[in-house]
């Protein structure tokens, strides 16, 4: 199996990074090392909640856009290790944003480093900017125009990822029509941690082209059935 070669469309560029890398991060944030049991607590939660906590918390350790190489180092033995020649990533800025990174910046430190990956190993990697229910409409409306202003080659689409029962799609439906209307793909989180009806909103009202996880809907059997009929994607 580790010999096949894999499609792998759905990850997150900040959650692939190594302990050791997080390790590394947190000493160059806060000038101490990160003892085993910060590692254990930061690496320990039962549901999306707490995945979401320690994602953010990990975001919070990045101190500047080179910070991005040591991220894209652990994703190229990611791909190696799995024999992943095409890959698609979602890469969340917000919380950088908000610490004053350049949207501009990191993109291009991104792209240089999936240049390099492509060069070195012959695996793709294209970007889905994750608009974020965390943050809201009007953030999720910022991201979008971000990516448009940017131009950047990578980015493909946009996807709706963080606490869906505390954003459901309806209110993001704008932002993916904006994006839709731009020519970019658009994709979403949705049947992770609640019922199927999120499910059918992503579809419904955002037009999302695959959906990720969808777990929730092995309970609908009639949302099953028009799944298999227009073989629409669930990223399980």
């Amino acid at each position: 199996l580790q010999a096949v070669p894999k499609a792998e469309i759905h990850i997150h560029s900040e959650a692939v990074i190594s302990r050791d890398t997080v390790k590394k991060l947190y000493q160059e944030c806060n000038g101490t090392s990160m003892t085993d049991a910060d590692v254990k607590n930061l690496f320990s939660y039962n549901d999306l909640g707490g995945f979401i906590g320690s994602f953010l918390k990990i975001q919070s350790y990045f101190t500047n856009t080179s910070d991005f190489d040591l991220v894209f180092s652990d994703f190229s033995k990611y791909l190696d290790d799995n024999n992943i020649v095409y890959c698609e990533t979602f890469f969340s800025p917000t919380s950088f944003l908000k610490k004053g990174f350049s949207f501009s910046d990191m993109m291009a430190t991104v792209s240089k480093s999936i240049e390099r990956i492509k060069a070195k190993q012959n695996r793709i990697i294209k970007v889905l900017i994750d608009v974020s229910r965390t943050f809201g409409e009007e953030n999720a409306q910022n991201n979008l125009d971000l990516i448009l202003k940017e131009k950047n080659k990578d980015i493909i689409g946009i996807g709706l990822g963080g606490d869906e029962a505390k954003g459901p799609a309806k209110e993001y439906a704008r932002v993916f029509q904006n994006a839709k209307k731009a020519g970019l793909h658009v994709v979403a989180h949705a049947g992770e941690d609640v019922d199927s009806w999120s499910i059918k909103d992503a579809i419904n009202l955002l037009g999302v082209e695959r959906i990720g996880h969808g777990i929730t809907a092995v309970n609908d059997e009639p949302l099953i059935a028009e799944l298999a009929k227009t073989k629409l994607p669930l990223e399980i």
